[in-house]
């Protein structure tokens, strides 16, 4: 949504600003994603095996 709103400004350099911004959000939610499965997974591991 804020990216397609960056896209209907009219100053190209706030629009760019904003498109950028929304990149390094994306790539911290991915981070996250990433962690929370990477997470699930070692505390199945523990589960399976009894560790926790």
């Amino acid at each position: 949504m804020i990216l397609g709103r960056a896209e209907l400004l009219d100053d190209e350099k706030t629009a760019a600003i904003v498109r950028a911004q929304v990149e390094r959000i994306n790539e911290y939610i991915t981070q996250l994603d990433r962690g929370w499965i990477e997470s699930r997974k070692v505390r199945e591991f523990l589960r399976r095996h009894d560790l926790a």
